[in-house]
């Protein structure tokens, strides 16, 4: 009786995690506490040795619990306490993550991909009507920038990943019917029609980045077929400068304030590009002088006050808390070793997944890659929707990742 009451613990919460990522796109609230509720029903389900074994023996499980007690220990030297236990309480995605690689099994991929996508297409079809004037304008979903349920920080990469998944679903799946693959390939140009119509830089970067790497997964390496996908990116990549203005101008500005980067650049609300690599450019400086260690969980707002100019202070109306890219915001709070311990699990994972067959392999080696771009950009990892979604999907990708063998992962049925 006890063990059919684990059983149904453990079932119930991966349902939960199969529900939660159908939200990522639609409502975090939701999101957020079928995370909490699916940790919780795992912990009452008093797991057994061998589904707490990962927590032993698989590096990403073990990395993150690593990288969460840096930032704890991390607290000690900081100036301001209140502010790093956010940080640590930010990041209790990550944390989440090793427990529910227990919990999860690689057969659930399939299942994550669906509910996914289908957030993503419902998402997508409001986005739509938003654009098309067919339901008035709401939140920050406008006309010009038809991003719905969230802003194009998030929206964009999102999107990205979902053209990804349904044209990889399609590609590596290989027990799908034909009208099934012809469907998702249908669905990602939609997505990818859908993410063009918005202004989200971090998306444009995801999107050619994971077009490139489905391109190398499909034709591996085959000279003619990546030359003519080549021409095929680099034809898309002018078709949206030619013909989609809101494309032209975000991507023209940014190169403009990469060129001319200063303190003017901040006059500007829509500009991106350039206070990021002023903010850059100050974090430079606190990490020359704590390099190792940092200067202390939640230690970025104090330390970077000294640095801020006026013209920051007048655009962002108080110190700067989140530089705009998880790469400076881990090396300045807590040095090279908690960047070491928050990069390890992707790198790690690249360099395994040639132990794995398809779809596993293709889709661990996509999503390590598109974390490690869009994370360039901001702060990622540390918020609700993108740390949800590393936190579920990783919990499937990483399953076969061990320090002491290597599993040959089998066909998804």
């Amino acid at each position: 009786m006890i063990y059919n009451i684990r059983t149904k613990l453990e079932k119930s919460a991966s349902w939960l995690l199969f529900l939660g990522v159908f939200f990522i796109p639609l409502n975090i609230s939701a999101t957020n506490t079928l995370c909490v509720l699916a940790f919780v029903f795992f912990l009452l389900s008093v797991p057994s040795r061998d589904r707490l074994s990962p927590l032993k023996t698989n590096p990403v499980a073990l990395l993150s619990l690593c990288y969460i007690a840096w930032l704890g220990i991390g607290l000690l030297w900081t100036q301001d306490l209140s502010w790093g236990w956010t940080i640590v309480r930010k990041s209790r995605r990550i944390m989440f993550l090793p427990f529910f690689i227990c919990l999860m099994k690689k057969e659930h991929l399939g299942p994550v991909i669906t509910s996914y996508l289908t957030g993503c297409t419902i998402a997508m079809l409001v986005s739509f009507a938003v654009f098309f004037s067919i339901i008035p304008e709401f939140d920050r979903a406008v006309v010009s920038d038809p991003c719905v349920f969230t802003s194009h920080i998030f929206y964009t990469p999102l999107m990205a990943w979902g053209t990804y998944c349904a044209l990889a679903f399609a590609r590596f799946r290989p027990d799908l019917k034909p009208a099934i693959r012809i469907g998702l390939v249908c669905l990602s140009l939609l997505i990818l029609t859908n993410l063009f119509l918005t202004k989200g830089v971090a998306g444009y970067a995801a999107i050619f980045v994971l077009l490139g790497v489905f391109a190398v997964q499909s034709t591996k390496l085959n000279i003619k077929y990546v030359t003519l996908i080549t021409i095929f990116l680099a034809l898309l990549f002018g078709t949206m400068l030619t013909f989609n203005t809101g494309f032209r101008d975000r991507i023209c500005q940014n190169m403009n304030e990469i060129r001319t980067f200063d303190d003017k650049s901040l006059e500007s609300e829509n500009s991106s590009i350039g206070p990021r690599l002023i903010m850059w450019k100050n974090c430079l400086t606190l990490i020359k002088s704590n390099p190792i260690m940092g200067v202390g969980t939640g230690d970025l707002p104090s330390a970077y006050e000294p640095l801020q100019s006026m013209a920051e202070y007048e655009r962002f109306h108080e110190p700067i808390k989140n530089p705009h890219s998880h790469y400076f915001f881990v090396l300045t709070q807590s040095g090279i070793i908690g960047l070491v311990l928050c990069l390890a699990p992707f790198i790690l994972s690249i360099m395994k997944s040639g132990s794995l067959t398809n779809p596993h392999r293709s889709f661990l080696q996509a999503f390590s890659v598109f974390l490690l771009v869009i994370m360039i950009g901001d702060i990622y990892l540390n918020t609700s929707r993108m740390g949800s979604l590393y936190a579920i999907f990783g919990s499937v990708l990483f399953q076969d990742l061990h320090w002491k063998r290597r599993i040959k992962d089998k066909t998804i049925g």
